[in-house]
């Protein structure tokens, strides 16, 4: 064996290492932030666990729920139905079918509202800026945006708790959503 391939095969076993620490001080910033947030992994699966995220975005939700409820709606919206065994079989599904109700009801509150938009990130700014909806709505409603992207484009797999606590926080904010519009329109 020549020196040049000695040298080439030195480098050869350099290249991996030198990506994956390339990559590492490259998105050091995103990737403390992801690992702070990760409470479980599956390696078989490849499968992540929010759960601390989630249940933030369901609290805030409910809170925003019964702010909404208290100004427009006191009575009690039913809750969207979600059949357990959807989320336990097909999390990702439940989570996308509950976040497809939830822009419907972006879609009606925009319409009885007169928003110039029929999209949900809008429309919820438009809420909170006639202070219809608090402004954590926003937030809320962008983050469920984000992981509802990273689902759908599969850059993110959901276990069955995570679809849980995000299904809720969907059909909260749709129910609020709802409340508002049925204010608009029977304001007695």
């Amino acid at each position: 064996m020549s020196v040049a391939d000695q040298i080439l095969n030195f480098v050869k076993t350099l290249v991996w290492p030198a990506v994956v620490v390339t990559a590492v001080l490259t998105f050091r910033p995103q990737l403390a932030r992801l690992i702070s947030r990760v409470t479980e992994v599956s390696a078989a699966g490849a499968s992540v666990k929010f759960s601390d995220e989630v249940d933030e975005l369901a609290d805030t939700a409910d809170s925003v729920l019964r702010e909404v409820r208290g100004n427009f709606a006191p009575e009690e919206t039913p809750p969207l139905p979600v059949s357990t065994l959807q989320v336990e079989k097909e999390p990702t599904a439940a989570f996308l079918d509950a976040y497809r109700e939830l822009e419907t009801a972006a879609r009606e509150v925009a319409v009885a509202s007169g928003a110039t938009s029929p999209l949900l990130i809008p429309v919820l700014k438009g809420l909170a800026d006639k202070d219809l909806l608090p402004d954590e709505a926003v937030h809320l409603g962008e983050e469920l945006r984000s992981i509802r992207n990273r689902v759908a484009h599969a850059l993110q797999h959901l276990t069955p708790e995570d679809a849980t606590g995000l299904v809720a926080a969907a059909n909260s904010l749709a129910n609020a959503c709802r409340a508002i519009t049925e204010g608009i329109e029977d304001p007695d």
